[in-house]
């Protein structure tokens, strides 16, 4: 029980509301935790991966326009403390002078749509495997942690943890390493993220909503891989010599390939062929093995299954 600001919370405007809230712990285990457990799987995987883009999907459909290109019809918010200070960390990034220098560019030419014409949905603030609870048999996700540094940022920017799923630290802890199935994983995420978010679309519809959401997947990596956290000073960049692990990540994720291109014309044909799944669906044979998985441009454009030797799109 306590004295928050609901309008903080997206809420009312009422300052000073009285809230009761009730905590339960959540289920399972960290994914952290599952990484180093001997039946860590591509089942678990795949199931959390579809899990994962349920939660996004309903941050996206929730989203809302900036207050500077409200047009009456969205409810505003309050900026939290990084939402507040884009300007001033993007101005800290342009001094990355390695590869990652070109995305930081990219990102500051896109800054006035970033600031005025992309939607914001609510982001987990430390989206890592430590607060990703999973169930250990199944790997489905059983719920997010650790929500104190939650705020409403630009779409797409909270796409910097979903890095961590696809692959983990290596035993060394000075590199990352991504599962022979990423690719594959991407592609599961893409596709039912995109028709989730446009079977229930809000009442925006950019027409160039994936290149929307390829800036902001940009901007959370370089804001979260991008600034050391040396015991909550937030001053530098990260270095080679001084951040390692950090900065290999960076790199490794700003170079994966990004999200496809998705057309809001197709969304009652992509609802109907996600709902045909459902009734057509053949689970995969214990011999089911990804076959191939097609990348044009850094996009994953296509990605086949074997069944039992005959190849379906999945």
């Amino acid at each position: 029980m306590g004295i928050v600001d609901a309008q903080a919370l997206g809420g009312s405007t009422i300052r000073g509301a009285l809230h009761v809230y009730l905590q339960d712990v959540i289920p399972g285990i960290s994914l952290e935790a599952l990484h180093h457990m001997p039946c860590f799987s591509s089942k678990h995987r795949r199931n959390l991966i579809g899990d994962l883009a349920d939660v996004f999907a309903t941050a996206f459909n929730h989203g809302k326009l900036p207050k500077s290109a409200n047009n009456g019809s969205q409810s505003v918010f309050s900026r939290g403390i990084v939402g507040k200070s884009l300007t001033e960390r993007l101005s800290l990034l342009q001094t990355l002078s390695g590869p990652e220098s070109k995305y930081v560019q990219k990102v500051r030419q896109q800054a006035e749509v970033i600031e005025s014409k992309m939607p914001w949905c609510f982001t987990h603030g430390d989206l890592v495997p430590a607060n990703i609870m999973v169930n250990p048999d199944t790997g489905h996700l059983t719920g997010l942690i650790d929500w104190a540094e939650g705020e409403w940022l630009p779409l797409g920017t909270n796409l910097y943890g979903l890095e961590e799923v696809f692959g983990q630290v290596s035993s060394d802890g000075k590199t990352f390493k991504y599962y022979e199935d990423h690719l594959y994983l991407r592609a599961k995420f893409w596709n039912r993220f995109t028709v989730l978010a446009a079977s229930s679309p809000p009442v925006f519809q950019p027409r160039s909503f994936m290149e929307h959401v390829r800036t902001g997947r940009t901007l959370g990596i370089l804001l979260w891989r991008g600034i050391a956290f040396d015991d909550g000073k937030i001053d530098r960049v990260v270095t080679e010599d001084r951040d390692e692990l950090e900065i290999f990540k960076l790199r490794l994720f700003l170079e994966a390939p990004t999200p496809p291109d998705f057309n809001w014309r197709h969304r009652s044909w992509l609802s109907c062929i996600w709902l045909l799944r459902f009734v057509f669906y053949r689970p995969p044979s214990a011999k089911s093995k990804v076959v191939e998985v097609k990348v044009a441009e850094d996009k994953i454009t296509e990605v086949d299954i074997e069944y039992g030797g005959k190849c379906v799109a999945d």
